[in-house]
């Protein structure tokens, strides 16, 4: 390299590490003015457990690694009530004491795969106009999943939040409400 080009290679790594270190591009903070960023929201994933006797309140998810993340008291951990034991994943932020939930998913069941979300009736019409109603399933996580003969018992909760454990053939075959 010509020296030339070495005294310009320096001189703008020069420049570069000057203006790098200059603080007068940085606004000062105004007197009074608390920095707040955000908390990035964080998912994780495990088995949920009740560590207090009251139902709606003591929560903890033990991770993969063995490891247990307290659950902070919210209107979303009180659904979690009823599904001790269940694999879950929880989104949310970290908080000073515990992680604060702002919504979750049930994955599992007795460590067997279900869906999660609201059962819903669909009527539509045939090729003859005749009415056909149909069920499904509209999962919390966004997914679709069709129901093709939800038992008797689960239509008497249309509406209402789930999980619920298809078979081979697509037929509900277990089901449980949340938060209900």
């Amino acid at each position: 390299m010509s020296s030339s080009r070495s005294i310009a290679a320096v001189l703008a790594a020069g420049l570069l590490a000057a203006s790098a270190c200059s603080d007068s591009t940085a606004p000062a903070p105004r007197a009074g003015a608390i920095a707040a960023s955000p908390a990035a929201p964080v998912t994780l994933y495990g088995i949920i457990s009740r560590t207090g006797r009251d139902p709606l309140h003591g929560f903890t998810l033990k991770l993969d690694d063995g490891s247990s993340v307290a659950l902070a008291t919210s209107s979303e951990t009180y659904a979690l009530a009823g599904l001790d034991g269940a694999g879950i994943e929880v989104k949310g932020i970290w908080d000073s004491e515990a992680f604060d939930v702002s919504s979750f998913v049930v994955r599992q069941i007795n460590g067997g795969p279900v869906f999660d979300g609201v059962l819903v009736e669909e009527t539509n019409q045939d090729a003859t106009d005749t009415p056909v109603t149909s069920y499904r399933l509209q999962p919390s996580d966004g997914s679709d999943a069709r129901l093709i003969a939800p038992s008797a018992e689960m239509l008497q909760h249309v509406g209402s939040r789930m999980w619920v454990r298809l078979d081979d053939n697509g037929d509900a075959a277990e089901f449980g409400i949340i938060g209900g």
